[in-house]
């Protein structure tokens, strides 16, 4: 009897760990919209940042347009929305871009808990012949919230 027991107690721990990877290992790809991408953003330090609220978002907004002539704030419901900044920073050439390619909400393995994979994706030039002129390539995304965010990078060597 004790045989028989252990044997059913290991099949039922055997089967729940398969299942709770199953789940924790679900993903789906989330919908985002773009606010800003280009290569003029005045953003000179590389960043991977997540805007929970108003007040952060005036400020990067400030940053990257610090001439006369700002234009309007774009409108973000941070209720329900957040917004994903990846840029580059300072480069030699407009030959630099970067991209969010793709989000994707995953399981936490050890938590069960929602989280956003940011995909990006890095344009970085080789052997192309071009004038110097600093840029600074940026990539600004609205979606809607999850509390938990990593980045994951990818660079991409363009042959001109």
């Amino acid at each position: 009897m004790t045989t028989r027991f252990l044997q059913v107690c290991s099949l039922l721990i055997l089967a729940s760990t398969c299942l709770a990877g199953e789940h924790a290992g679900m993903s789906s790809n989330v919908a985002f919209e773009t606010i800003v991408r280009g290569s003029e953003s005045g953003i000179r330090s590389a960043r991977d940042q997540v805007i929970r609220d108003s007040v952060t978002w005036a400020a990067l907004w400030d940053e990257m347009n610090d001439s006369d002539e700002t234009p309007p704030l774009p409108e973000v419901d941070f209720t329900h929305q957040m917004l994903v900044v990846v840029a580059m920073g300072e480069e030699p050439t407009s030959q630099f871009n970067i991209e969010v390619t793709r989000l994707v909400l995953r399981r936490g393995v050890s938590s069960g808990l929602p989280i956003l994979e940011v995909n990006v994706t890095e344009h970085r030039p080789r052997g192309c012949t071009v004038l110097p002129s600093a840029t600074a390539p940026i990539h600004i995304i609205v979606t809607d919230i999850v509390n938990d965010v990593t980045f994951r990078r990818k660079r991409v060597v363009d042959r001109c």
